[in-house]
């Protein structure tokens, strides 16, 4: 079956932070797909303590802001612009995806570098400006933690990288057993992982039995990364979206488990 109805009845299990998974769950429904919301990352901004003031102050004459997520645009903005920090006339803006492209553009800024292909660091890193980055500032707006690879690059190109730091990923405080027996009643069929820590996080939230039940479906999620991680943890079926899309990840589950 293809059109709307390729998913029918089909099970899927969406672990994207609250805020980012009602429209992955809307799609999946218009496509007939039993859509079941557990967010297995929750987004917290971090407090405005002096560090973090002193990197957004920083940012204000940086000759680059990096936005690594849509979330590291809404909590970064919201926080430059609690302190009056606006973006310089001669500041450019890099961004890892097009999703990240497109929160920056709502705000009404103009992204000046992201990849042509990819969706993440080592895609980033292969632009032509980005080789030769001596004497330039650059501020990482980001959540707490995370890969070092596109700072440590910069920086052995000659860069003074500083991070910003406005959020952090925390597991959330809910019982995951109704989501888990509303997934399972409807077959289990996939599971909707991006991110490495949003996987551990469900492993644990679901427990000894729901997490052999998750190890049985199929996981689509959108690195290698993360792919190799969920086979180290005993997945034996994924699949790699080829961007971290909504259209993407459904174009991916339709591919191999449509009907």
């Amino acid at each position: 079956m293809t059109g709307d109805q390729a998913l029918a009845g089909i099970g899927v299990l969406v672990t994207r932070p609250a805020a980012q998974a009602a429209a992955l769950c809307a799609g999946l429904a218009a496509r007939g797909a039993v859509s079941v919301a557990l967010p297995t990352i929750a987004i917290e901004p971090t407090p405005l303590q002096p560090p973090l003031v002193e990197a957004l102050r920083a940012a204000a004459t940086a000759d680059w802001w990096v936005f690594v997520s849509r979330n590291a645009v809404a909590h970064g903005l919201a926080r430059l612009r609690e302190l009056g920090i606006g973006r310089a006339p001669a500041t450019r803006i890099m961004v890892v995806g097009h999703g990240t492209a497109a929160a920056l553009a709502e705000h009404g800024l103009t992204v000046d570098l992201v990849p042509d292909a990819g969706f993440n660091s080592e895609a980033l890193l292969t632009a032509p400006e980005l080789a030769d980055m001596t004497g330039r500032r650059v501020s990482i707006i980001r959540g707490v933690g995370g890969r070092e690879l596109l700072a440590s690059t910069l920086r052995a190109r000659g860069a003074q990288v500083d991070y910003v730091e406005v959020y952090r990923r925390v597991q959330p405080a809910l019982d995951a057993d109704a989501a888990m027996n509303r997934w399972q009643a409807a077959g289990a069929g996939a599971v909707v992982v991006t991110s490495a820590e949003g996987l551990d996080n469900l492993l644990s939230m679901a427990g000894e039995h729901g997490a052999a039940a998750l190890r049985q479906a199929l996981l689509v999620t959108v690195s290698d990364r993360i792919a190799e991680a969920a086979a180290g943890y005993g997945f034996t079926r994924c699949e790699v979206a080829p961007a971290p899309g909504d259209a993407e990840i459904i174009q991916t589950l339709i591919r191999s488990l449509g009907r």
